[in-house]
This record gives structure tokens, sequence and C-alpha cells, in this order.
């Protein structure tokens, strides 16, 4: 295809981002999904599967396997043949909540895939301490290779040192990638060491931070919409793997 040859999309939305949806190249709007078909400019075909999902940033789209995620207004969504909500109730609450206070933090994040953990990592960043925000989504029990059919289960992650980049490299004399980490301070990291006890003297620590927000119990008294809170939480926690 020429320089000067180029498709319109149909309803002229900006393009945000694209990425292999199944077999097919996906393009996408801000609130849009189109599937580009065709083998070149002559029987190219804009198919516009979607008006109301689209991509809020390229840098935060994942392919894992088979599977393309990415993140959208209204949370994080993978392709199934259509695009799927891939967060439930609060956490999906708490990301449109939070995306409509402060779009630029969503727009401007980025994502990778941990595969050792089986997650992706959606790092954004605040302008107060803890700079670094971790939306976790394990796609363990979703993955075909692993199994799937069920959902993807989200945890959070915080740091107070600014980390600005991500990405996976190979390990020297394998084929195995490793997931690093770029902070403000110049170093690469790499994450998921065993006896690192602190994120590599990271002043958060390993503190446990729980979100405010809406988190009600299922009954009768009201949904995490409607603000029935819990304002105190005893928490115990156990590990098969830790004294303590």
């Amino acid at each position: 295809v020429g320089a000067l040859n180029y498709i319109d999309l149909k309803h002229r939305e900006t393009i945000t981002a694209g990425g292999v949806l199944g077999n097919t190249l996906g393009l996408f709007g801000q609130a849009c999904i189109y599937l580009l078909q065709g083998f070149d400019v002559e029987d190219f075909v804009l198919d516009r599967v979607d008006g109301s999902v689209g991509c809020i940033n390229f840098f935060g789209l994942v392919e894992v396997g088979a599977i393309t995620y990415w993140p959208a207004e209204m949370g994080y969504y993978g392709w199934f043949g259509a695009p799927r909500l891939m967060m439930k109730g609060k956490n999906a609450f708490l990301w449109q909540q939070q995306y409509q206070t402060n779009p630029d933090r969503f727009e401007n994040a980025q994502a990778a895939d941990d595969r050792a953990q089986s997650v992706i990592k959606f790092l954004s960043t605040r302008q107060n301490a803890p700079l670094s925000r971790y939306w976790i989504g394990s796609y363990r029990n979703v993955d075909p290779t692993q199994g799937g059919g069920g959902e993807m289960e989200w945890t959070w992650d915080y740091r107070d040192r600014l980390d600005t980049a991500m990405g996976v490299f190979l390990e020297p004399g394998t084929a195995r990638g490793e997931l690093y980490t770029g902070g403000c301070d110049g170093i690469l990291r790499r994450e998921n060491v065993a006896d690192d006890a602190d994120d590599d003297g990271d002043t958060y620590g390993k503190l446990v931070t729980i979100e405010t927000g809406a988190l009600a119990p299922a009954h009768q008294k009201g949904t995490y919409v409607e603000g029935y809170e819990f304002t105190w939480l005893d928490l115990y926690v156990m590990s098969e793997s830790q004294g303590f």
C-alpha cells in the first residue's frame, strides 16, 4: 500500500491503537473497534464491530498467546471473538471512578505480560507517594493453555519509587524471558526475585494497601455502588510458604 493510500474510519474517529484480534487486524478508537479485512488496497474492508468499547492507550495493550487485552474507559478488556470486560464488580467500578477523576493517568500508562507469574501488570503513575501503582490481573484462569474458562483476578501493588518502563528481556544463554522494570533512578531491576523483601530498597516496602471505595457485602443492604462500606477491617493472613 503506497504512502498516499489510506482508508477513513467510517465515523472518522481517531485511531488510538492497533492489535491482532483473533486472526484479524483490529483498529481501536477511543470508544470503537474496527476489524480490517482483505489482502490489498483494492479489497480492504473495515467492519465496525463495536461502538462503545475502544482502547485508551496503545502501550496498555498486551498480547498473551492468542488473546489480546487492552485498557478501555470502562475497564480492562480481552478479545474472545468480541470484547469481554475482564473486571467485575468493585474492580470495574474503581477503574471507572479513577479514570473519570484522572484520565491522563490511564492514557499515559503502560502494561506488560509477566509470563512467569501469569499476570498482566498495568503501570500508572501518581503525583503523590506512592508514585507507582500497578493493576495486576492474573490470567491463569482465563488462558486457554492453562485450562481457561474462568475469570481474571485482580490485585494492586504500590511503590514509592517512580517506575517509568517495563519490558521482557531474555536471560543470557536461554530463551526464557524475565520481566524488568526501569525506575526514575536510572536502574533496571528484575522482577520476581524471591529473596527481595522490599522491592530493591523501595521505601514503600511490602505494605498491604486496602483500596477504599464502595465495598459492600452481597445482601439486601446494598451493592458496591450504593455505598454500604466497611470502615475498618481486621485481616489475618496465613501462608503455606512463610512463617509468621
